[in-house]
């Protein structure tokens, strides 16, 4: 479902299930947005937000969590397919508006064609933050797996890493990411995978655009295109990290 403003989620396990869809797609919450447009009678003023701080802590998935491969045609050309142990996609807008997710762990297989990853598939702000930890102390045992796609004129697939596949931002400088473990292989099953970029791979992270602090990856990263055990595409900041997995192209 869809985590809405001012709320907090901690304590939940999920176990030996299946979830699946076209977009926002996870395994505890498939959406989560920490901010809503301020209303004035009929009127909606686009740049005028009130903004919340929200946190999801301590849940575990079990839940396998895959794509629809019979997914619309609107949902390629535009993007979709965010997947996630925990959260399928979280967007924010600044630093009065932002999601934590702190003490989680997925164990499920999380598997697509876009942007995926073991904890958040797809993490946004509108605006830049300074000074604060969005994903903190969370660990992924699952396997994350690129899927073949019907779609493979595809020249980029998208991101996928162990904790979250894209942590971007539109202005500014994104949070943190601490303290995160990735312990399992992340490959890539597309099938045209030697003659097309399978995007950006990484053990944490596969687009960076914020921090990434004190983390590691023990898994096998197996893609085709921007892969590395840490980040697959880093934009930002990398520091204190540890990779102890093989990188395979």
């Amino acid at each position: 479902g869809h985590l809405g403003y001012n709320s907090n989620v901690s304590h939940i396990t999920t176990d030996n299930g299946k979830i699946s869809g076209y977009s926002s797609v996870g395994g505890i919450i498939g959406s989560a947005k920490s901010y809503y447009h301020v209303r004035y009678s009929e009127y909606i003023d686009d740049n005028l937000y009130i903004g919340a701080h929200a946190t999801i802590s301590h849940c575990v998935n079990g839940n396998n969590v895959s794509t629809n491969k019979e997914r619309p045609t609107y949902i390629h050309n535009f993007g979709g397919d965010e997947l996630g142990g925990i959260c399928g996609s979280v967007s924010g807008y600044n630093n009065q508006g932002y999601i934590q997710f702190s003490h989680c762990d997925n164990h499920g297989t999380i598997s697509g064609f876009y942007k995926y990853g073991g904890i958040v598939g797809e993490y946004f702000m509108t605006y830049g933050v300074s000074n604060v930890t969005m994903i903190e102390y969370c660990r992924n045992y699952g396997n994350i797996i690129l899927l073949p796609s019907e779609y493979e004129d595809r020249d980029n697939i998208g991101a996928f890493a162990g904790i979250c596949g894209t942590f971007s931002t539109s202005s500014g400088s994104m949070g943190t990411i601490t303290a995160c473990s990735n312990m399992t292989d992340i490959k890539c099953e597309y099938s045209l995978a030697s003659s097309y970029s399978t995007g950006y791979c990484g053990g944490i992270v596969g687009l960076n655009q914020g921090t990434v602090t004190q983390c590691c990856n023990v898994g096998t990263i197996r893609a085709y295109g921007w892969t590395g055990g840490i980040c697959g595409y880093n934009k930002a900041t990398i520091t204190d990290c540890l990779n102890g997995g093989l990188c395979e192209y």
